[in-house]
């Protein structure tokens, strides 16, 4: 008596493994694609966090009051006349533009990040923490 498996049976083990790729793949490629997604609002918001850290220690040293914000290529912005350095660790946006209210607070904004690695744009806009999909396109609200 041979041990061992049959031909069936060594089929019907990788026909089962093969449906069970097809069922995982989206799925993981669907988790691959929310991480993404959140790793690119967390970005923003980190962003926009240095954004109003910037404007705080300009504040410190002459009155500084922009009402809307052009993001320049280099992450840095440029508010009317002004320029403000904005120092944060991690990835800058390209370009986007960012709208303040009378007191300061954040309104609006559109931020553009330009991978370089990969040949199309991220952008993200909206009010800030508003949530919201982070993900390619741009947010309007």
């Amino acid at each position: 008596m041979k041990k061992g498996f049959t031909l069936i049976e060594l089929l019907a083990v990788i026909v089962i493994l093969a449906i069970i790729a097809l069922i995982a793949t989206p799925i993981i490629l669907n988790i691959i694609g929310n991480a993404k997604d959140e790793s690119n609002e967390r970005t923003k918001e980190l962003y926009l966090d240095a954004v109003k850290d910037a404007i705080a220690r300009k504040n410190l040293t002459e009155e500084f009051d922009p009402s809307e914000c052009t993001i320049q290529e280099d992450g840095n912005l440029l508010c009317g006349d002004k320029d403000l350095l904005v120092e944060v660790s991690g990835t800058k946006p390209c370009s986007g533009t960012i709208t303040f209210d009378k007191n300061g607070k954040i309104t609006n904004e559109t931020v553009t990040y330009c991978d370089e690695s990969d040949s199309q744009d991220s952008e993200q806009g909206g009010g800030h923490g508003n949530g919201g999909n982070a993900g390619g396109g741009v947010l309007s609200e």
